[in-house]
């Protein structure tokens, strides 16, 4: 079935022009992570003659829907907007960004990005280009990304380049995954007020 019927916990009573807002759902208590994870896709196929402004990570929440009814039984979510919210100094709410959420079945992943980490700046630079001496449509090409940390509190920031064609890293600083075809992944430890270093050199063919 391509859709799922929401029912209001209790029945509602409305007076003549009146307007009331009705939480259709109760998730408290959700287990939150969350990452900090700046992408890219760097200039492979040729030397890159200007660097780009640095720039900062995205602000990653990802949890499991574990969302039930009053009588237990496992909910999906709806899709729509998901407004992120804080506790300020004297208690009260405060909205620090929001994404918007596809419709999720109970017990998936669910990911959004609510905003951007302004403590954290990352920047990219390529510091070697080459084709000689390599096979037809070849390009090999080496990049220093440098992630700075204004705050108080170490981090790890996910360093995610999107690579194009056939690659292969030849050689890196940390180690790298390939979680998807065109996506290799690093995990880079920030210290508190300081900066961290990955290099890496990659071959592509396309």
């Amino acid at each position: 079935d391509a859709f799922h019927l929401y029912r209001l916990p209790q029945p509602v009573g409305l007076a003549d022009r009146q307007t009331q807002q009705i939480p259709l759902l109760a998730a408290d208590g959700l287990a939150t992570r969350r990452e900090y994870v700046s992408d890219a896709t760097p200039a492979v196929f040729g030397p890159r003659g200007s660097v780009a402004a640095p720039g900062h990570p995205r602000v990653v929440l990802s949890f499991d829907n574990t969302v039930k009814s009053e009588g237990g039984a496992p909910l999906p979510l709806p899709g729509g907007v998901a407004r992120v919210f804080t506790r300020d100094a004297q208690g009260g709410p405060r909205l620090i960004g929001e994404d918007r959420l596809g419709d999720t079945p109970a017990g998936a992943p669910v990911k959004i990005s609510p905003g951007w980490a302004f403590d954290l700046t990352v920047d990219r630079k390529q510091t070697d280009f080459s084709r000689a001496g390599l096979p037809e449509n070849s390009f090999e090409s080496g990049w220093t990304i440098e992630a700075r940390n204004a705050s108080d509190r170490a981090t790890t920031v996910t360093i995610v380049e999107h690579l194009p064609g056939d690659w292969r890293i030849l050689s890196e600083s940390l180690p790298s995954r390939k979680t998807q075809a065109d996506r290799a992944e690093w995990a880079l430890p920030v210290p508190a007020k300081g900066t961290a270093t990955l290099t890496y050199r990659v071959r592509v063919q396309r």
